[in-house]
């Protein structure tokens, strides 16, 4: 049998007309302390709308088109991030973790990765992330009252602020000299007040009326109010979608309920003002009842009473008066008699 050189020539394969929508990735790669890093970026996508938006991830290269069929490593642009290698590595062991279980509860970090990790997801806005990195974190066990202090500041983490400062009301330490500039002179005399409140109230108050009275967070609360408001404005940014819905819900819910108190409060003016009203016409018509009872029980009126009866006489004996009178009658004459 030949062979002819028809046969030993092979044609080029085709390339696929078609990519997979959900398993065909786009890759990209960052340049990091001079160390490169090539990933997928679908995790940066989905995951920060701030991250993608900065970095151009957001728009369409054409790798599903131009690139189909062609070797993996199509030339995309390298991103340079200006932020620590190591950082950038605890980022991304949570990002795209080396587990065989989807959940990130077998995740290993230090703490110091995890505050890597909360600190770029708090720059970059990949809010699930910054949230789990918190929740992992907390209660920031071993650390000063000044530094958890320091870091809810820093992070908009409320609940760590209040920590610290719960810590410094409550210990039987007063707040060192060192730890004054960490924390701040005003912050400093408003908690040393609340301090000296509340260890007077542990020393004097009976234990049954202490639930009663309004608790230590409250109370720290109220005393730095404009910096615990600060903090919930600023934690907004960092919501996760959930976290917005659930935000927008309970905002339209009170701002039913307030229009609703609206209405109620108008609707109780309105009834205040038609019962006042209807009270007002009451008063008026009873003292229109009793003028005319006083003038009918008076002297006056009872004088009236017999001039009017005692008018029809009267004006008889008048009419006779006026009546002109007949003339008398002429006397007769006798006649004369004759005899």
């Amino acid at each position: 049998m030949t062979t002819t050189s028809d046969d030993m020539t092979q044609k080029p394969l085709s390339p696929p007309s078609a990519v997979d929508e959900e398993y065909y990735w786009d890759f990209v790669t960052f340049s990091v302390d001079d160390v490169l890093y090539r990933l997928p970026k679908y995790r940066f996508v989905n995951g920060s709308e701030t991250f993608a938006s900065e970095y151009g991830l957001d728009q369409d290269q054409g790798s599903e088109e131009e690139y189909a069929g062609v070797e993996d490593s199509y030339p995309d642009a390298v991103k340079k991030l200006d932020v620590a290698a190591a950082d950038f590595r605890a980022l991304l062991k949570v990002l795209y973790p080396k587990t065989d279980k989807a959940s990130h509860q077998e995740l290993s970090l230090s703490t110091d990765e995890w505050l890597a990790v909360l600190k770029l997801s708090s720059k970059w806005r990949f809010n699930y992330v910054r949230k789990l990195a918190i929740e992992r974190l907390s209660p920031l066990a071993g650390m000063k009252p000044s530094e958890k202090i320091r870091l809810g500041r820093e992070y908009a983490v409320e609940s760590w602020l209040l920590s610290g400062y719960k810590e410094l009301v409550t210990r039987k330490a007063g707040i060192a000299k060192e730890e004054v500039p960490l924390v701040g002179w005003e912050t400093v005399h408003e908690l040393w007040g609340v301090r000296e409140m509340w260890r007077s109230c542990q020393a004097t108050c009976d234990c049954k009326e202490i639930p009663l009275r309004p608790t230590l967070d409250l109370t720290i609360q109220d005393s730095l109010r404009a910096e615990f408001d600060g903090i919930a404005e600023s934690q907004q940014q960092y919501y996760t979608r959930q976290e917005r819905e659930e935000y927008a819900e309970r905002k339209a819910i009170a701002e039913r309920e307030k229009e609703e108190a609206v209405c109620r409060e108008a609707e109780i003016v309105r009834l205040a003002l038609a019962e006042e009203e209807e009270r007002k016409k009451v008063e008026e018509l009873a003292k229109e009842v009793e003028v005319r009872r006083q003038k009918l029980s008076s002297p006056v009126t009872s004088t009236m009473k017999i001039a009017v009866n005692a008018r029809p006489a009267a004006d008889s004996e008048s009419d006779v008066e006026s009546r002109p009178s007949s003339p008398p009658p002429k006397p007769k004459r006798k006649a004369n008699r004759k005899y």
